[in-house]
């Protein structure tokens, strides 16, 4: 007589108290996120414009260097530099 193994279909979840504090650390930390994204978009956004007005690099040796709308890449600098302040 050959046993089959069997496999455990229960899921094991979280009792209901610890799920609802982890949602709610998530959604505090989705808040931070768009609070430190709303504070550095302007920022970027002006060192964006000012960057443009200030000939540097290529542009100044009469080259001309491709770059996307100004409001796109002060977003994507702000993305980028928002998970450091998660970091540590």
């Amino acid at each position: 007589m050959t046993m089959t193994p069997t496999i455990d279909t229960h899921v094991h979840r979280a009792p209901d108290a610890a799920r609802r504090e982890v949602l709610a650390a998530r959604k505090g930390d989705a808040l931070e996120y768009r609070l430190i994204l709303a504070g550095l978009l302007p920022v970027f956004l002006v060192i964006e414009v000012v960057s443009r007005l200030v000939p540097r690099g290529a542009a100044a040796q009469g080259g001309t260097a491709r770059r996307g709308p100004v409001w796109e890449e002060a977003k994507a600098a702000a993305c980028r530099a928002v998970p450091l302040a998660f970091m540590g």
